[in-house]
């Protein structure tokens, strides 16, 4: 008697369960039911893009309009106007990648279609002789508050070797609170002139790497000129500044370069995490300075035009305390940590000054603060070429990062870069690139 009860309990349950499946597919076969839309065009992987609807539905209001990938739902605001699809992703997009999208209507009705984004062929095309360049705009809600510039050399698809992409601060030759106008200084150095208008030949030595170049787009001042808004130096001061644009501009450039790594990602282009940086002048500052404070960031470096001293990866030299940007002695009031020697000594940089050179920064009060002038000039020299540049390489030999810093000194050279100077930094990163 038992067993047939148990048999009848069984009979029941299952036939139960088949009745609760089959209600269970009824609904969500209700659910998931969309009809198919015929489109046209595709989507923009890296910002806005427009689709047309093969059914204007300009008389319908919606409950849903979704962008997905692989069933999850892609943060991107979404809007129909009659028969156009507006899209604007909040973040990029695979590149090459098949999407769905899918619209519900206020009246009941389920539409959905596949579409994809643009491949690589369609994101890096040329729109100039030799590189593609794109403008990013600032993202304050992804840590930076300024634009950038990115370049891409053409032929980067054909390097199968490991890359690293280039960083160049950028270095405005006059002061300006328009934003115009260090976009155009900006774009100068990135692209249309490169060693010839301030810059620090990125654009040469990037396209013979065929490897990304990333110049930001920082401002220098002009109605607040001092040592504080001098954030194309890396000031001290301006580290320490509380201004919300220009506060911690060396978070606001690592923010550029992982905002960078993930739009190269999504059109396959890929980069190691760290970067090559490469400055001359107020940028070479920049460079210099950026190294010290975050050496787990940076692969291999370039710089030049340094006025004779650049910052030491000391705490103190012949007795006196070297505090940042002199040395790294109080770097942990800056950032909240100690210098990170491990990783420094790991960097291999190659500094360089032309004999001629008479750009003298530390004599420019207005970006180098009085006391900071005076214990340059007490320990190196006054004189910027020749004494200052030798004293300053004395201070680091015998150290455990003299073999890490190559120096060079450009017989004839004043404060500019030169052919043999791009094709030195050319081989110095291939040699230690890995």
């Amino acid at each position: 008697m038992k067993f047939k009860n148990k048999i009848l309990a069984f009979i029941v349950i299952t036939a139960l369960f088949a009745t609760f499946a089959s209600n269970t597919y009824a609904i969500n076969s209700s659910v998931v039911s969309y009809a198919d839309l015929k489109v046209t065009g595709t989507l923009n992987a890296i910002g806005e893009s427009t689709i047309t609807l093969s059914q204007n539905l300009e008389n319908e209001k919606f409950d849903a309009i979704s962008l997905n990938i692989e069933n999850k739902i892609v943060g991107a605001k979404l809007s129909i106007s009659g028969n156009i699809l507006t899209v604007n992703p909040t973040d990029y997009l695979d590149g090459d990648a098949t999407y769905t999208i899918k619209i519900i209507t206020k009246s009941g009705k389920r539409y959905s279609f596949k579409t994809i984004s643009n491949s690589i062929s369609d994101a890096v095309k040329t729109n100039y002789p030799d590189c593609y360049l794109l403008e990013v705009s600032q993202k304050p809600q992804k840590g930076f508050n300024y634009p950038y510039f990115l370049l891409i050399p053409n032929g980067i698809t054909n390097n199968t070797d490991k890359k690293y992409m280039m960083v160049e601060p950028n270095n405005s030759q006059s002061m300006s609170d328009s934003l115009e106008y260090n976009e155009d200084e900006a774009k100068e150095i990135v692209y249309a002139h490169g060693i010839l208008h301030s810059g620090a030949g990125g654009y040469i030595v990037a396209n013979n790497l065929k490897t990304p170049l990333l110049v930001p787009i920082f401002p220098r001042l002009s109605t607040k000129w001092s040592p504080q808004t001098e954030i194309q130096s890396l000031t001290r001061a301006s580290l320490l500044s509380n201004d919300p644009g220009i506060q911690r501009v060396d978070l606001q450039i690592i923010a550029m370069i992982k905002d960078a790594q993930q739009y190269l990602n999504t059109i396959k282009i890929k980069v190691e995490d760290k970067v090559l940086m490469i400055g001359f002048s107020a940028s070479s500052k920049f460079t210099q300075r950026f190294t010290v404070l975050h050496p787990d960031i940076i692969k291999t470096l370039c710089a030049g035009g340094l006025a004779g001293t650049f910052t030491l990866p000391l705490k103190s030299y012949k007795g006196t305390t070297l505090n940042y940007p002199l040395g790294v002695n109080d770097i942990k009031t800056i950032i909240g940590a100690n210098f990170d020697s491990e990783s420094y000594k790991k960097i291999s940089q190659f500094l360089y000054m032309g004999e001629v050179d008479d750009n003298d920064g530390v004599s420019m009060g207005n970006i180098t603060p009085p006391e900071e002038q005076q214990t340059v000039y007490n320990l190196f020299g006054q004189r910027m070429m020749p004494d200052r540049w030798n004293n300053t390489q004395q201070a680091i030999r015998g150290t455990e990062f003299e073999k890490a810093i190559q120096i060079k000194t450009y017989s004839g050279v004043g404060h500019m870069v030169t052919q043999d100077i791009t094709n030195d930094m050319t081989a110095f990163f291939i040699a230690h690139m890995g």
